[in-house]
């Protein structure tokens, strides 16, 4: 088990940076705001993914699997890792 408490650089480690990421072309209104999907690639599970239209189910385990094996720095370590990923219309969100 981690404690974060006693060693903050131990959850670091296993959660990764914040890679954020969207989807302009998935849009979506709640409570009457308009906007394209967005998160961070790093703390997605399969609900997330599974809203690109493009990533298909065994895409989507290979960023899982991927990404639990060791956090993503960004969106391009991504493609390094993952050659051939369909991520579709996914953009890294400039900071």
């Amino acid at each position: 088990a981690i404690n974060a408490a006693n060693d903050p650089a131990a959850l670091w480690a296993t959660l990764g940076p914040v890679v954020p990421v969207r989807a302009d072309d998935v849009q979506f209104e709640i409570f009457g705001d308009h906007g394209a999907l967005a998160f961070d690639l790093n703390a997605a599970g399969k609900a997330e993914l599974a809203a690109v239209p493009e990533m298909d189910t065994d895409g989507r385990r290979r960023l899982l699997t991927e990404g639990a094996r060791s956090p993503f720095k960004d969106l391009a370590d991504v493609r390094r890792r993952l050659p051939g990923l369909n991520l579709g219309r996914l953009a890294a969100i400039s900071e």
